[in-house]
């Protein structure tokens, strides 16, 4: 039964995060409340994937952290683009959280992945508005503990490209991008960009992919969309991703994953030992 008036429950941690978390929640409530976006917007989006919601938590996060943050404060910040330390920077000069902040650098133009990181690399939050995608969060991002090491004071800055890359929960890398890293005490802030030097477009080999699933070689622009789960690249010839490897159906005669239209067919051999 609904409450009335509707209340939001909440763990105060008594920082910086509580704010944020109240407003994400509210936005959350006033989507609930809206009449256009429950009866139009998020069946059109309602893909049975999670595309909806991932996209409902992207407006959220953005309503919070437009709230928190005035925009001559951002421009001030971001005059000269967003780093590592524009970042830092809004995050001083606020009482906005850190993630608040991360999330309004994706409002500026390019693309980019911004992260929040513990000193030894544990992702504790990730977004994108492009590429990089999102690794998403709780996976170990050695390029960013590796950059926190050379720094010579407790405090700064670390730019490079390539690395060992950014890493996904998959096991997969991707080398072709450029680190901005800033430590702040026990908090570094990362933005992540493609290189300069990177001049791929569409049907290009780069994030060419092989569907642990079926075995299927695609790149990314061929993908029917991202998995909700594990936020990679959909296989366009059986749906599958990383995730679904752990339930995997073998062939019983060469042990190879089956394909995922073959094993829902009740089918126990790939299509080379039938």
């Amino acid at each position: 039964m609904q409450q009335s008036p509707p209340r939001i429950r909440y763990r105060p941690y008594l920082n910086r995060r509580d704010g944020f978390t109240l407003l994400h929640e509210l936005g959350h409530h006033l989507l609930a409340t809206d009449k256009t976006w429950c009866l139009t917007v998020w069946p059109s989006l309602n893909d049975g994937k999670g595309f909806a919601q991932r996209v409902e938590e992207e407006l959220v996060n953005a309503f919070a952290a437009a709230i928190l943050i005035d925009a001559q404060t951002a421009d001030d910040a971001f005059m000269s683009g967003v780093t590592s330390q524009s970042l830092v920077q809004l995050y001083d000069a606020t009482n906005a959280s850190a993630t608040a902040c991360l999330v309004r650098g994706l409002r500026e133009p390019g693309h980019r992945l911004v992260m929040l990181c513990s000193r030894d690399g544990l992702t504790l939050f990730a977004a994108s508005n492009g590429e990089p995608f999102n690794p998403g969060n709780g996976v170990m991002q050695p390029a960013v503990a590796r950059a926190v090491e050379r720094m010579d004071v407790t405090d700064g800055t670390n730019r490079f490209d390539g690395g060992e890359g950014v890493h996904y929960r998959s096991g997969k890398t991707y080398t072709r991008v450029r680190f901005d890293v800033t430590a702040r005490g026990g908090l570094v802030f990362v933005v992540v960009e493609p290189a300069a030097l990177d001049t791929r477009v569409a049907g290009s080999s780069e994030w060419s992919l092989d569907c642990p699933a079926c075995g299927q070689n695609f790149t990314q622009d061929l993908s029917p969309g991202l998995c909700s789960n594990c936020h990679e690249p959909l296989c366009p010839r059986c749906g599958g991703c990383d995730c679904e490897v752990a339930a995997a159906i073998t062939c019983e005669r060469c042990f190879i994953v089956l394909p995922k239209n073959r094993s829902s067919a009740g089918l126990r051999y790939c299509e080379d030992c039938e």
